[in-house]
């Protein structure tokens, strides 16, 4: 009987030793920890959970999840759903494995809101089967995954779109405007001489040049519209929901007078012009952006050849109009 005693004893100083182990592991964890039943109902959290969203450990006892997580179900599991969501196969599945991460977005208790990475696994507490979640801030990396997609579809001079983003616009809104019957202008432009400038006075001011007609031109166009530098002085604009012809040579026309006041470059006042080149859409659709844009970038070559400082319209999209 002694020894029985005994024993059980030593099991439960181990439970004890595990326990108390468990919490001090749960309470440093780095990452918000909730310990919740299948409809979400708050268990346990630790210190970082708290912390994190702004409530006292009381407060977050009567909460659920739903309370403060945003797209719980990630979006291959709305797609398929095969097997059940991630809580399912936690309920059901072996304590200490994780079934799943999913990413979406906390809401303190101020308003303010953070995305979360949240691994979800199977756990036996208080002699039952409850779900884990651990949920890690991913705002730092959220903010690095922006920048560097910003860097790939942005110009690092102007800031402006880059080719790839215009041609994926531009793709956009022909469909778009296939299915609803209307269409869309491509300008192609440059600067007239702009070697001279560089050569003159300096790559730095060209630069400065090229962010000041950047503004110039993003201050003429409509908040739909799409201004983009593809390299060098060479920029190209996206005309939506255009009604005509007429309408995008009076934009180019436009333009054109925008250019007629001299840019601030180091100090100075700088007087450029620009050649545009212009290919508009038919409302029967079925062009390819390259091709547009190949269009514009003729149709500017001709603007060129016929002296710069004015617009040409491709021959390819509508008629040719003296300007």
């Amino acid at each position: 009987m002694e020894r029985e005693v005994d024993a059980r004893l030593r099991v439960e100083e181990r439970l004890r030793d595990s326990e108390e182990r468990f919490r001090q592991l749960f309470e440093q964890s780095a990452d918000g920890l909730y310990v919740h039943d299948e409809t979400g109902r708050i268990l346990d959290c630790n210190y970082e959970a708290c912390r994190s969203l702004g409530y006292s450990r009381e407060e977050m006892l009567t909460l659920s999840v739903r309370d403060f997580a945003t797209e719980l179900i990630s979006d291959e599991e709305r797609a398929a759903k095969k097997g059940g969501t991630l809580w399912q196969l936690a309920m059901t599945g072996e304590p200490g494995k994780t079934v799943g991460i999913h990413v979406g977005e906390f809401w303190r208790k101020d308003g303010t809101s953070f995305p979360v990475e949240v691994t979800v696994g199977s756990i036996s507490y208080g002699g039952r089967r409850r779900i884990l979640g651990s949920a890690h801030d991913i705002t730092g990396r959220k903010a690095v995954e922006e920048r560097l997609m910003h860097q790939a579809f942005h110009d690092s001079l102007t800031g402006l779109p880059n080719r790839a983003l215009f041609l994926d616009r531009l793709e956009r809104a022909l469909a778009r405007a296939d299915r609803e019957r209307r269409s869309v202008t491509v300008f192609f432009m440059d600067l007239d001489d702009f070697k001279l400038v560089n050569d003159s006075l300096g790559h730095a001011a060209g630069d400065e040049l090229l962010i000041a007609v950047a503004g110039r031109l993003q201050n003429r166009l409509r908040s739909e519209d799409t201004v983009a530098r593809l390299g060098g002085d060479e920029f190209t604009i996206l005309l939506q929901n255009v009604r005509g012809p007429d309408e995008a040579t009076y934009v180019a026309s436009r333009i054109l007078k925008d250019f007629r006041e001299p840019f601030g470059v180091g100090g100075c006042k700088l007087s450029v012009t620009t050649s545009i080149g212009i290919a508009t859409s038919t409302p029967s659709g079925g062009e390819d952006p390259n091709d547009l844009l190949r269009y514009a970038d003729e149709a500017l070559y001709k603007a060129k050849q016929r002296g710069k400082a004015q617009y040409e319209v491709s021959d390819e999209h509508g008629p040719t109009g003296d300007n």
